[in-house]
């Protein structure tokens, strides 16, 4: 909300590339405050008070775009993923200091907080945005290589530091990276199938429920908590084994794209019932079944709980463009967080990672008093969106890293 409103009421002000920086500001600036913990009603208190303020400074936009599902799946994929990188790179560094509550952290076996959910919604919205036709695999390959290499270079690099490795999260080798990247092959794979989405929904309930027998009646899920690490695959369990179900979760997330954001011909009415009612149904799933959801072996009830979360956020997505559309134009309806949601998103990702290392290296983050915590979050944040936007500029591009859909 904040970061719209800030393109309405600076956009006919100000050049582009600082609108974005603006715009990039305020989305670090909120999100900051929500994620340590400051007051709740003040945090949504300054976002009405923001699109209040653009209603009345900001000018209409020309109503260049007509309200088709085309349109509506760019804006969830680039308010959706941009802002799943924004919170991820935000809580890898804030969880580190003291200012960060204690329950947004990871959880180690059962339970799902704030950090839990990164991994989850990022496979969610590039499932959503895996596009119905079907690809050549050379292509597939070329656009998954960036991936492979950050996740082959990534623990390679924090042996050459000797920065501390939370082994419980993916194993010893294994990481974020490479889990996308399988996860990429295998949607694609499915997309080869021709399946429709109830196909897709059928396929990602059989691979999820096949592991969940697995987890319960196998004892699989004892096995990946208390297993000693003894060589590759028992030293990286976690990351081997819950690829059943992220694939599950990515092929669901086409599925939910498939029924609401890609059906043809939508007013937008009909554009946010759909939506609702894919989060009714999820919700609906994961409340009867009372599934506990596990991060560590992304289980049924982590997936449920995930796409039922995500959908809710398409949702939100939506609706508030939908109401923009009309009150305002579809020109206004991009910000900051698109290049996040784009090709740059693994730049993003990557760079974060790095200013986080050296930030722990450098700096006693325990220290910090929370207010000191927050303005060296804030920016960390835009040292981050800064390099990334250098490194294009530079050439960054031509490495090819995070291209999407």
């Amino acid at each position: 909300a904040v970061v719209l409103a800030t393109r309405l009421s600076v956009g006919a002000v100000v050049p582009r590339s600082v609108g974005a920086m603006l715009e990039f500001t305020a989305a670090a600036v909120t999100a900051v405050v929500g994620v340590t913990g400051l007051n709740t009603p003040l945090f949504f208190g300054v976002a009405v008070a923001a699109f209040v303020a653009a209603k009345f400074l900001g000018r209409r936009a020309p109503q260049t775009e007509v309200f088709t599902a085309d349109m509506v799946l760019r804006k969830v994929l680039v308010h959706g993923r941009g802002g799943v990188a924004l919170l991820t790179a935000l809580c890898i560094l804030a969880v580190d200091f003291h200012a960060l509550p204690r329950h947004h952290a990871k959880t180690e076996r059962y339970g799902v907080s704030l950090m839990d959910l990164g991994t989850g919604l990022m496979v969610y919205f590039r499932g959503l945005g895996t596009t119905p036709e079907v690809r050549p695999w050379r292509t597939t390959v070329v656009e998954t290589l960036p991936l492979l290499v950050l996740g082959v270079a990534r623990p390679a690099v924090h042996t050459a530091l000797g920065y501390p490795l939370h082994v419980s999260e993916y194993g010893v080798h294994w990481n974020f990276f490479l889990t996308l990247a399988i996860v990429r092959v295998v949607t694609v794979g499915a997309r080869h199938l021709g399946l429709g989405w109830r196909g897709l929904a059928a396929l990602a309930a059989l691979l999820s429920g096949t592991y969940e027998i697995a987890l319960r009646a196998g004892d699989l899920a004892q096995f990946v908590f208390v297993s000693p690490r003894d060589g590759f695959f028992l030293e990286n369990r976690e990351g081997l084994l819950s690829l059943f179900g992220y694939c599950a979760l990515g092929i669901g997330a086409m599925a939910c794209g498939d029924v609401t954001v890609r059906r043809r011909n939508r007013f937008p009415l009909d554009q946010v019932l759909d939506h609702a009612l894919v989060v009714a149904v999820a919700w609906a799933l994961f409340i009867t079944f009372e599934p506990l959801p596990s991060r560590r072996l992304c289980n049924a009830g982590y997936a449920l709980f995930v796409i039922a979360v995500g959908s809710g956020a398409q949702l939100v997505i939506v609706t508030m463009f939908a109401l923009m559309y009309h009150a305002i134009g579809a020109g206004a309806a991009t910000n900051g967080l698109e290049a996040l949601g784009g090709s740059a998103m693994l730049l993003f990702f990557l760079v974060a990672n790095l200013l986080t290392g050296a930030v722990n290296l450098t700096v006693d983050t325990l220290a910090f008093d929370d207010w000191s915590a927050r303005g060296l979050l804030v920016a960390y944040l835009i040292a981050v969106r800064t390099v990334v936007v250098v490194a294009q500029w530079l050439g960054g591009r031509c490495l090819g890293l995070g291209k999407s859909n």
